[in-house]
Order: structure tokens, then sequence, then C-alpha cells
């Protein structure tokens, strides 16, 4: 018995019991309920351990090295979750599609699939930005850039 999960429109949205008819259909490779558990437990890590990262990383008292670190580590984990077979399933839909999934997936796994996907988005822009920015300014203090720039 499938679970039947229709995502469409953007391609990060995903809504459960649609009633437009779908194109075309997809199935997730998850064989057994084992691999989801992993893939999910790997998405619940990431998105468990990123605001920690981006707090510490991007916080008041900066530095290149730091903030050069926490991006390297959001783009291995952008790696490990754009491999997942849900991520990629979900990534590649098309609107309209239907995906159909060989266990039970929760509306909540899929939530936190999108919101740890959108996170790494925001983290990645944040460290960027903290990075760009080469001087002191307001409540954020770079100890490798300790003046303000005058324009």
């Amino acid at each position: 018995m499938f679970k039947k999960l229709e995502a469409y429109g953007r391609k990060r949205s995903v809504c459960v019991g649609s009633s437009q008819s779908p194109v075309s259909q997809l199935e997730i490779e998850c064989s057994n309920p084992l691999d989801w558990e992993e893939q999910y437990g790997k998405i619940k890590e990431i998105r468990s351990k990123l605001p920690e990262l981006v707090w510490q990383s991007a916080e008041i008292c900066r530095n290149q090295p730091m903030l050069d670190q926490a991006t390297s580590q959001i783009e291995d984990w952008r790696k490990t979750f754009l491999n997942l077979s849900l991520s990629k399933a979900l990534l590649t839909l098309q609107p309209q599609q239907t995906l159909k999934f060989k266990h039970d997936i929760k509306a909540l796994q899929l939530r936190t699939w999108g919101e740890t996907c959108n996170l790494l988005d925001i983290a990645d822009l944040i460290l960027k930005s903290s990075i760009f920015r080469q001087e002191s300014r307001g409540g954020h203090y770079r100890q490798d850039y300790p003046q303000t720039r005058i324009h």
C-alpha cells in the first residue's frame, strides 16, 4: 500500500492530498522503511546542528577563518542533503507530478525536509553576507576588521 502525496507548484512545496489530477507519477526508491529512517535521521541531524553553527560563526564577534569554516560545513551538509533520494525526487519534480512512497512518510517529516532545505539556503546567505562585510558596524564586530569604514 502506498501513501499518496502530490507535490506540485514550486519545487519545494509539498501538498498532501490535493484534488488536482497528476500528469505523471514518480516513485521514491526507498525500498524499505530503514532506508527512509536513515535519510530522515540525516535530515534531522543537519536541521538540529545548523542553527548552532550559524550562531557560533556569525555571532557578534566574527573573523574570516571562523566564517570560512562554517561556510565549508554548510556546503558539506548541502551535498549530503542533495544526495538523499528524497531530495533528488522532490527537487526534480515538475508541476502536477505525483509522488508515491513505498512506505509511510508523515507530513511532519516532509515539512522537516522543506525547512532544512530552506535553512541551508538562509545559513549560506547569512554567512556569505558576514564574509562580505569587512568592517565592524552596529552590533557586529569583525575581529580582523575592527574599524568602521567611512563612505
